[in-house]
């Protein structure tokens, strides 16, 4: 049976509760009751057993890699629970960490060799995305976060990392406002697992395009969200920038690590 250990806890942490509805409801209808009404699909109580199934078997995938590689990055906390710097709190998403399988797939569409390139995660919560980015020999790895609570996990799981896989190790967290954060001039490749809405992305592409015109460079940005139209990926936004063009949109494999299946759509500044 999957438990959770106690420093793995924090306030808001759905996962913990989704456990505990779980048993609760096991507890007063018995294995017995609930088969026969999946069985019987008698009202919502089909979706909801075999919706809480495929949430706890993702907790249980996503416990597993916390486990393998001595980290906690795993969880599922709404932003009100969360104290972050900058004004942009009401239009933030909830902390949940990218699946294994799903971000390793998304690396893939990168070059092979991607040593010039810092990879930059906007939104880092715990760092999952980074750890794993460390696997390919990126220039360098940076997380941008807006709750100092994620960022201190996020540095502690730098160090308590242990994957024999790891190429680079120059990995960095910091706290701040993606509207207000200047992106480095480097070579870059930007992550977003859908971490705020509409507008706060617009304020950031807003600096990114006035870094691009001090300093014309590639930039490759992958948008991951839920294959859902109201997660549509800000398309027209990235195009009025002038500089990004979209090179790929496409569902990413199936992930049962995840509770939705997610589409990825990727931007590209014009050949230097």
């Amino acid at each position: 049976m999957l438990t959770l250990r106690s420093d793995q806890l924090v306030a808001g942490d759905r996962y913990s509760g989704r456990w505990q509805r779980a048993w609760r409801v096991l507890a007063e209808n018995g294995p017995a009751a609930l088969w026969r009404l999946a069985k019987n699909r008698r009202g919502g109580a089909f979706a909801f057993i075999t919706g809480n199934i495929r949430y706890l078997l993702a907790i249980h995938l996503n416990r597993r890699f916390d486990r393998r590689y001595s980290v906690d990055t795993s969880g599922d906390i709404a932003s009100i629970h969360l104290d972050v710097v900058g004004d942009n709190k009401a239009y933030g998403a909830a902390f949940l960490s990218t699946p294994e399988k799903t971000l390793r797939r998304a690396l893939d569409v990168l070059p092979e060799n991607v040593e010039n390139f810092s990879f930059i995660d906007i939104g880092a919560g715990k760092g999952r995305a980074l750890l794993l980015a460390s696997t390919r020999n990126f220039k360098r790895i940076l997380g941008v976060e807006y709750a100092p609570e994620l960022v201190a996990r996020a540095r502690r799981n730098f160090q308590s990392y242990r994957n024999p896989a790891q190429i680079c190790r120059d990995l960095s967290c910091v706290c701040a406002d993606a509207a207000s954060f200047e992106p480095p001039l480097d070579d870059s490749v930007f992550y977003f697992l859908r971490p705020f809405e509409d507008n706060v992305m617009a304020a950031f592409l807003q600096r990114l395009k006035k870094s691009y015109a001090a300093r014309p460079r590639k930039i490759i940005i992958m948008f991951v969200s839920p294959a859902e139209p109201d997660y549509a990926p800000p398309h027209e936004l990235m195009l009025a920038t002038g500089f990004l063009r979209r090179t790929r949109l496409a569902l990413l494999p199936f992930d049962w690590a995840a509770v939705t299946r997610f589409q990825m759509a990727v931007y590209e500044s014009d050949p230097c």
